[in-house]
């Protein structure tokens, strides 16, 4: 799905059919490019499964969870044996889950394999209740306007200048279709962590 929908890349351009084929095709193909310059990064909700093995994190205390954020908690196994929820708790940005003792404590895991099943990621703008953060979603219109104002023009032109108007720079330096404007909001998630 997309990080941002037809109807929103037609209200910016103040033109065209949000149910035309090349828009939709414009929106899969700036989110594609988006999801390449985040290195992978998967934006929308999902349920993903994490084995953890021979964990022993005395120090540590909290298992990093890969994906991010983390929306819920499905279940949590050691040894085959699923975890009552009221002995743990997660930090949903950081991607933490904690185990927590009788008074609430934070205690370290242990155990041969640990398996984790939770909900990570974001609803996208198309689904009911969206929570992909604003700038994920301007960085997506940025991205279709610039493919869609750029398209059958000189690929080697990087910057476009009207009189009056104002001048729109396009990405370069190995950006691809990302343009200028879209890379602030992307920047923290080009080097991202543990990105699944």
């Amino acid at each position: 799905k997309g990080l941002t929908t037809p109807a929103a890349v037609v209200a910016r351009m103040d033109d065209g059919d949000p149910a035309s084929q090349i828009v939709l095709d414009v929106v899969a193909n700036a989110s594609d490019a988006i999801v390449g310059f985040c290195h992978g990064r998967v934006f929308g909700l999902e349920t993903v499964q994490e084995s953890f093995q021979r964990v022993n994190n005395a120090r540590e205390g909290a298992l990093v969870l890969a994906r991010r954020p983390v929306a819920s908690i499905v279940s949590v196994t050691i040894y085959g044996t699923v975890i009552d929820p009221q002995w743990y708790e997660f930090d949903p940005a950081a991607g933490l889950l904690w185990r927590i003792g009788i008074i609430g404590e934070h205690l370290p895991w242990y155990g041969r394999v640990i398996v984790v099943r939770y909900q990570a990621g974001y609803t996208l703008p198309a689904d009911e209740n969206c929570t992909l953060p604003m700038r994920y979603q301007e960085a997506a219109i940025l991205t279709c306007v610039a493919m869609l104002t750029g398209a059958g023009k000189d690929p080697t032109l990087r910057t476009v200048t009207n009189e009056g108007v104002g001048a729109y720079a396009f990405g370069g330096g190995g950006t691809g279709t990302i343009p200028l404007a879209a890379i602030p909001l992307l920047d923290g998630d080009a080097d991202d962590v543990l990105i699944a």
